[in-house]
């Protein structure tokens, strides 16, 4: 193989018997390996467009460093290169080590506080690029005044990085847009850690493991299954999911226009300005996330806000959007405040949470409703405050322990309190402040109803808790009324708000037997059956390999992602549901699923890759293929294309699939008995439903037996 004005020289050195220098501009396919260990990157290295840098396992990369304290030694100047060293990948790069054998990057010499420039990947196709079971680690900010500055691994939006450890790295990774973003990026299953020898550079006391910045076309970075040890988050904005990480003794999170946070862990987060933000313009969930012992200063603009642990928190604000809901939440030890500054800012539900020592209050700026019910607060130390600026505030069916209930409206709105218990609630008396039409309907209370409150009926007020028969479980978050309850069937006899209690079984119920169903006191109905059924569907790609991180929705209802099995288990109300599943990495797919009370229904799902790096692992799977010399002309086009291509053989069925680049497939043609040679399918730019669909980048799909292909074409209006 012959190397275009790159030097590999075999050295002697004093430490190692013999060691391989490597450095300059490698203009050809190249492959390195362990036989060269060490590998020593004496002067910047550099990868031509048209080229391919292999690194095979078990290849160990020593890259010079130099002291951190100067920001001059990173930076180049004069023309001249820094004395700390870079790698630049201008083509691509494969760097493929196995759990046994990793490919390690670090510096030389292995002196404390020195660091190296990084991998700069400056490739106008990341995509094709791969980085699986590598160690990064003591690398710094590298600059020469023209390209993007490095990290540990710098890159166009794009690339894989999967099962990789990242140590002591000033930037760990860092992912931005280019004007030729087409594909997402995925950071899978790696950790990040920072140990005591951390860095003073460029004015920054801390190392920052993802920085994902200027993503203008909103390319998603899928951030799933890493573990993050005592590190800082910042500047990450675009349209990114972070599914199923762990995150502990973090020193600050700086997640802006995000999409979904799903099923992560964080514990002791300590600094006090963290912030998780969706963007404005998506409808993205916060659900399924343990917090405990975390500083979170805010968490903004989700829309759906459920299935959390939130723990021992001192203080956490939600900025919600308009018709936002807040819902299956367990707290202990934490306060919160929930918001929305839109106006309209619609109807808001916040049910179904239990709060064990905890208070929460919620401010509306926006003229909307609020609907709080089927709540359970208790402790020595609770509270909740509804601050609310129009409309009306429906409280009922809940249960408060020891502290206040309070919703304070403009004048001439109403509150209303229906089928609640309150107990001991003292400085519900004490508040005196903005009194304006509160309605009591059929709630019990351990104390005489206030004078400024309207007594509408029903109301079991000066009781004695017993008599309302409470039995609150903290450790199984569960309530229930015994047998001799007064609240039994004692409801507001026309309440209609909701279908369900507090544990999903039918409302209203005749509890007492008297053959009428009345909507008991407080948040569960005695002796009502259950109105949940299950559907776990099982997502694999097409040769049976279960798919991890496949988005599951059925719309208004759920959200869940598939674990390492390929499955999820979603709860529904009984009925027939539209199930959307959706990835940055496979062409979406839906189906119906029918779901029945107390059951669980099982359905199964083949995806196809639509992301090169999936691709590459799925073609090493494929039989001998069918398809040939595929090609969309003209590209780009207006106002139609020709998707053409050869088949080596006839062939019964074959599919030509148009995809947006969200993976959506947007219009479809299935040809049948065909005959081998050319073949030709026109597409004039239309959805499924006739319709001309936006201009941009869009992926055709060839399918004939086992055998697919795929490529890009771009749509101009």
């Amino acid at each position: 193989m012959r190397y275009c004005a790159l030097i590999i020289a075999i050295l002697s050195l004093s430490i190692n018997l013999s060691a391989t220098e490597i450095y300059g501009i490698i203009a050809e396919d190249t492959t390195i390996g362990p036989e060269g260990n060490p590998w020593y990157v004496t002067n910047n290295l550099t990868v031509n467009e048209d080229a391919t840098l292999t690194i095979l396992p078990g290849t160990d990369i020593y890259v010079t460093a130099v002291n951190s304290d100067d920001f001059w030694n990173f930076a180049e100047t004069g023309g001249g290169e820094a004395d700390a060293k870079v790698i630049t990948i201008h083509g691509t790069i494969s760097a493929i080590g196995t759990e046994l054998d990793s490919i390690l990057f670090t510096r030389y010499p292995n002196t404390r506080n020195y660091r190296w420039g990084g991998i700069r990947m400056n490739s106008q196709t990341p995509e094709v690029s791969h980085y699986r079971h590598c160690i990064v680690e003591y690398t710094a900010f590298y600059s020469d005044g023209a390209s993007y500055p490095s990290a540990g691994i710098s890159s166009n939006i794009g690339i894989e990085i999967t099962n990789c450890r990242f140590k002591d790295n000033y930037r760990s990774v860092r992912i931005y847009s280019h004007d030729i973003a087409d594909y997402p990026s995925l950071i899978y299953n790696c950790s990040f850690f920072n140990s005591d020898d951390r860095i003073i550079y460029y004015g920054n006391d801390s190392d920052t493991d993802i920085q994902i910045t200027n993503n203008e076309y909103n390319i998603p970075t899928v951030v799933a299954r890493c573990n993050f040890n005592d590190c800082t988050f910042d500047y990450i904005n675009g349209n990114n999911d972070f599914v199923f990480n762990t995150f502990n003794h973090i020193r600050g999170i700086g997640l802006y226009k995000n999409q979904n946070f799903y099923g992560n862990y964080l514990e002791n987060c300590t600094s006090s300005n963290n912030t998780i933000k969706c963007d404005t313009l998506t409808a993205g969930v916060f659900r399924k996330n343990h917090l405990e012992h975390i500083h979170l200063w805010s968490i903004d603009e989700y829309k759906d806000i459920s299935e959390n642990n939130f723990n021992y928190f001192s203080d956490l604000d939600f900025y919600v959007k308009p018709d936002s809901r807040f819902y299956n939440n367990t707290s202990e030890n934490s306060g919160m405040t929930i918001y929305c500054n839109y106006n309209p800012a619609g109807t808001q539900n916040m049910y179904n949470n239990f709060m064990y020592e905890s208070s929460f209050s919620v401010d509306n700026s926006g003229i909307g409703n609020y609907n709080y019910f089927n709540n359970v607060l208790f402790g020595e130390d609770i509270g909740i405050l509804f601050d609310l600026d129009g409309n009306v505030f429906n409280g009922y069916n809940n249960y408060t322990d020891k502290w206040s209930l309070c919703a304070m409206l403009e004048v001439g709105e109403d509150t209303n309190y229906y089928n609640n218990i309150f107990n001991d609630v003292a400085g519900f008396i004490e508040n005196a402040a903005y009194r304006y039409n509160r309605n009591f309907y059929n709630n019990f209370l351990t104390y005489n109803i206030p004078e400024f409150v309207v007594d509408c009926g029903g109301n079991l007020e000066d009781m004695d808790i017993a008599l309302a028969g409470v039995i609150i479980d903290t450790l199984n978050h569960t309530f229930a009324l015994a047998d001799s309850s007064l609240c039994i069937d004692a409801g507001y006899a026309e309440t209609t708000f909701c279908s369900f209690d507090y544990s999903y079984n039918f409302s209203p119920f005749d509890g007492d037997g008297d053959g009428v169903a009345v909507v008991d006191i407080g948040p569960v109905e005695y002796g009502s059956y259950f109105t949940i059924g299950y559907v776990k569907c099982t997502v694999t790609d097409p040769e049976g390999i279960p798919l991890d991180i496949i988005r599951g929705e059925v719309s208004g209802e759920c959200v869940e992602y598939t674990g390492l099995d390929g499955s999820f288990v979603m709860a529904l109300p009984e009925g027939t549901y539209n199930l959307v599943l959706e990835s940055p990495f496979y062409f979406s797919d839906s189906l119906y699923i029918v779901v029945n009370v107390s059951d669980t229904s099982y359905v199964s799902v083949s995806l196809e890759a639509s992301y090169p790096f999936v691709d590459a692992v799925e073609d090493e799977l494929l039989e001998p293929g069918v398809i040939s010399n595929v090609l969309a002309y003209p590209n780009p086009f207006n106002p139609e294309t020709k998707i053409c291509f050869e088949l080596s053989s006839p062939i019964k069925n074959a599919t030509v699939s148009i995809y947006n680049i969200k993976g959506q497939k947007v219009w479809e043609c299935e040809l049948e008995d065909i005959e081998r040679g050319k073949q030709e399918v026109v597409w004039s730019g239309v959805n499924r439903s006739g319709r001309q669909v936006a201009s941009g980048v869009y992926l055709y799909r060839i399918k004939a037996g086992k055998d697919r292909r795929s490529a890009k074409m771009l749509y101009l209006k």
